[in-house]
């Protein structure tokens, strides 16, 4: 009996043994030159110098300028560029629809034809930022006291609740 056992172990440790040695082995793929890489793309430069003032309690759209946006679909597939345009557009949609619900004292400005944000905080201290470095779009928020920071457009009602209603 103890021998049958044995053997039964044996044999399945066998069959073990042989099915994870005979598995598929790992296949390395070699980059060679023809190789596609996709390029990392660069948000184009705005083409407008102007600055948005924002010295009160505000959220700030940003968004791409229409000449941005033509130089943005040249190098980039078309299917990438109507996401991109597709998500901006509803996402910054959604969030007027969520601050003009639960948050109506919050002002809201739009930036698309500037390309600097000049904040100036309570404290006298300002903050500008350049969108050229931001996102095609995106959201800015800006409570006086903190420095401005972007949200989650797809997070909007946690971020803004986390950033307004947050003491520090």
């Amino acid at each position: 009996m103890i021998k049958c056992f044995s053997w039964f172990l044996f044999l399945a440790g066998s069959l073990i043994f042989a099915g994870c040695s005979n598995s598929q082995k790992d296949e390395k793929k070699e980059i060679t030159e023809d190789s596609t890489v996709q390029p990392l793309i660069v948000k184009p430069g705005s083409s407008f110098n102007d600055t948005l003032l924002v010295n009160t309690e505000s959220v700030v759209l940003f968004t791409a300028d229409s000449v941005q946006f033509e130089k943005l679909r040249k190098v980039i597939s078309p299917m990438a560029w109507e996401s991109i345009h597709h998500d901006c557009y509803y996402q910054q949609r959604f969030v007027r629809t969520i601050l003009k619900q639960h948050w109506p004292k919050i002002k809201v400005n739009e930036a698309v034809k500037q390309r600097y944000i000049f904040f100036v905080k309570s404290d006298g201290e300002k903050v500008l930022i350049d969108t050229d470095k931001l996102d095609v779009c995106g959201i800015l928020l800006f409570n006086r006291k903190k420095n401005p920071q972007t949200a989650d457009l797809t997070n909007i009602e946690t971020e803004l609740r986390y950033y307004f209603e947050s003491p520090n």
